[in-house]
């Protein structure tokens, strides 16, 4: 099974894959993150800034090579990023599809204070932003998605018993 969790920057992403990883534990379980599949060399730059936000930055043959090698051994994949569902045949694979939300002000107040990479210019964070409403949205060939608010505490337990479900499990 693959799942698909797709949001703008700081949304939690991350951390709802981290929190299904280990509730799903027993059961193999493969994490892709896309901010492992940026390209090495070739980025794209935007006022000589790399930008990281762009679909061009990741190694897309390489990710759906490693979705599709771990879909055939592991029991459930999840694919999580900004860009989960630009490419639309990575999409077409999704199992199931999740999107975390947030609001413009909650992105903007938690990416002001995201120091994981140093301090972002106000301009950087507000093309996050633009990039994201340009490419990290749902395309609307995606009818069935979970939403999960990224301003709030999630409960798992219906979206554990959902990809259960649809396990078979």
């Amino acid at each position: 099974m693959i799942i698909g969790i797709g949001g703008v920057s700081r949304a939690g992403k991350t951390t709802l894959s981290e929190k299904l990883k280990k509730r799903l534990k027993g059961n193999s379980i493969k994490l892709f993150n896309q901010d492992d599949y940026v390209k090495k060399t070739g980025l794209p730059i935007i006022k000589n800034h790399i930008d990281w936000e762009h679909p061009d930055s990741i190694d897309w043959k390489r990710l759906k090579k490693e979705v599709r090698a771990a879909r055939a051994t592991t029991a459930f994949v999840i694919v999580e990023g900004l860009f989960a569902f630009y490419d639309r045949d990575l999409a077409r694979t999704y199992d199931h599809s999740v999107f975390v939300q947030i609001d413009r002000e909650v992105f903007f107040s938690r990416k002001s204070r995201d120091l994981r990479w140093g301090k972002e210019p106000a301009w950087f964070i507000r093309h996050i932003w633009n990039s994201y409403q340009k490419y990290g949205k749902l395309p609307r060939t995606i009818k069935e998605v979970i939403w999960v608010n990224g301003a709030m505490h999630t409960d798992l337990d219906p979206l554990v018993r959902l990809i259960l479900a649809g396990a078979g499990s």
